[in-house]
């Protein structure tokens, strides 16, 4: 069998060069606006978390429902620490917990990320359960047009789920 020619292998390794510049460009120019664009949908948040209040007078154009992850539960509490510090309040987090120790933010909040506690009859282990309760739960308090489904591993950048629901 005949070896690649060295101008086969030149034009891979070309071709490859080329294609890893062109998606590290993608990601930095991607970088750079969500950068831009972060601070207006933080402000924009604020103002869409004070929209729902407690009461409920108005519901949310859209609320992030952010799942239990499978991967690396000890991990979870910091995840669930940088989803508050970052992207949970512009994305309306609401944070889906078996226990209060997992996420010790007030049940009672008026501003996002929230708390949803599940209740004790509801084993991690019946994810069926507690997918149904968690969807009857956000449909009966929230009443939102849309809801994301994520969980605590998924970054979301707020101005694009915006953008899409704009559309």
């Amino acid at each position: 069998q005949k070896a690649p020619s060295t101008t086969a292998t030149s034009h891979f390794v070309s071709n490859t060069i080329y294609i890893s510049f062109a998606l590290a460009l993608t990601f930095l120019v991607s970088a750079f606006t969500y950068m831009e664009d972060h601070q207006a949908a933080m402000t924009a948040a604020k103002t869409a978390s004070a929209h729902t209040n407690a009461t409920n007078k108005s519901p949310p154009r859209f609320v992030t429902v952010v799942m239990p992850s499978v991967v690396k539960p000890e991990g979870r509490p910091l995840r669930l620490a940088s989803i508050t510090k970052t992207w949970g309040t512009p994305s309306r987090a609401l944070i889906v917990t078996h226990t209060r120790e997992e996420y010790p933010a007030p049940l009672l909040s008026t501003t996002f990320p929230r708390p949803l506690l599940v209740p004790d009859s509801i084993p991690p282990e019946k994810g069926v359960e507690r997918l149904r309760y968690v969807v009857t739960t956000v449909l009966q308090e929230y009443n939102p047009e849309f809801a994301f489904f994520v969980n605590d591993h998924t970054f979301v950048i707020s101005s694009h789920v915006c953008e899409f629901l704009e559309g």
